[in-house]
């Protein structure tokens, strides 16, 4: 965790792979993800379509081109969601103390590759998340695996390189 923080990288494109068991083949996107320490991060999805989350402190808001929307909530309103946020955001700022307050961690490998395995504590969380796993090897992130309670999960895999 200590070298999640010291070697983050702020900006990284992605691309992103969703399963369903309502579709015959995953749902393919790229774009990129920003984190502005401590607390500020972004995903943008810049292909095949364009949508942005934005995460600043107790605020998301959500922006789709495709749906024509633009909606901010507060994470205080959504406990789920603050418990997916957290994974994040504690995760890059390597907060090991307040990543056990919402998770329970299992860690496993050593510094040339790694796994964090993130299981919500709270029911709101696990309403959400079965898990997220993180891996990766030394201070980066190489792929991040979400899966939810009804077995469709993501994988995106963050590449090498500077964010578009």
């Amino acid at each position: 965790m200590e070298l999640l923080r010291e070697r983050r990288e702020l900006s990284v494109p992605f691309e992103e792979a969703t399963y369903s068991s309502l579709l015959t083949e995953p749902v393919m996107a790229r774009g990129f993800l920003k984190f502005v320490p401590p607390e500020r991060l972004e995903k943008v999805i810049t292909g095949p379509f364009h949508e942005r989350y934005v995460v600043e402190g107790d605020r998301v808001t959500f922006e789709s081109e495709r749906r024509g929307v633009k909606r901010t909530v507060s994470l205080e309103d959504y406990p789920a969601l603050r418990s997916f946020v957290e994974a994040f955001r504690s995760s890059l700022n390597g907060d090991v103390v307040q990543l056990r307050r919402v998770y329970e961690i299992t860690m496993d490998g050593n510094r040339g590759k790694w796994t964090v395995l993130l299981r919500p504590r709270e029911l709101s969380g696990k309403s959400v998340v079965d898990y997220i796993l993180l891996s990766g090897s030394e201070g980066r992130v190489a792929t991040i695996a979400i899966r939810s309670p009804d077995g469709d999960r993501s994988v995106m895999t963050l590449l090498r390189g500077p964010a578009r």
